[in-house]
């Protein structure tokens, strides 16, 4: 084999079909946020419409808290992926981002119920505590 293809190898197999099947399941999640809620964010709803078995989903996301979490925070990077660029006036901007955050704001009374009963809130503030400091 010649070096400059090893070099160009991507990192191993089951790390990117680990990513990809992240990404896979944190998009069938915020389909089901969008459409029904937090009462339609379930694990076995997910696994059944990505055709993996039912405990598939606990592989990625151990509970159903950690993967709304991990949904929120998918949801905001998108948004901030997406944020206006150039050109764009004050009030439009402040629009946009009022728009964008609407459909989160919706799932505010389930964040509010799920930040006082679960402690994956706090593990994920300290995650991001901790890369703060890096």
């Amino acid at each position: 084999m010649c070096w400059e293809v090893v070099k160009a190898m991507p990192r191993t197999r089951a790390e990117l079909d680990r990513e990809d099947k992240m990404a896979e399941i944190l998009e069938a999640a915020e389909r089901r946020l969008s459409e029904g809620g937090f009462e339609a964010l379930s694990m076995i709803g997910i696994a059944r419409d990505l055709g993996l078995a039912q405990n598939a989903i606990y592989w990625y996301f151990p509970s159903r808290a950690e993967l709304f979490v991990a949904v929120l925070r998918h949801m905001l990077e998108g948004i901030a992926a997406r944020k206006p660029r150039g050109e764009v006036g004050v009030v439009e901007r402040a629009l946009w981002w009022t728009d964008q955050f609407a459909p989160i704001y919706e799932l505010r009374p389930a964040m509010q119920e799920q930040a006082r009963k679960a402690g994956i809130v706090e593990k994920d503030k300290d995650k991001d505590d901790a890369n703060d400091k890096k």
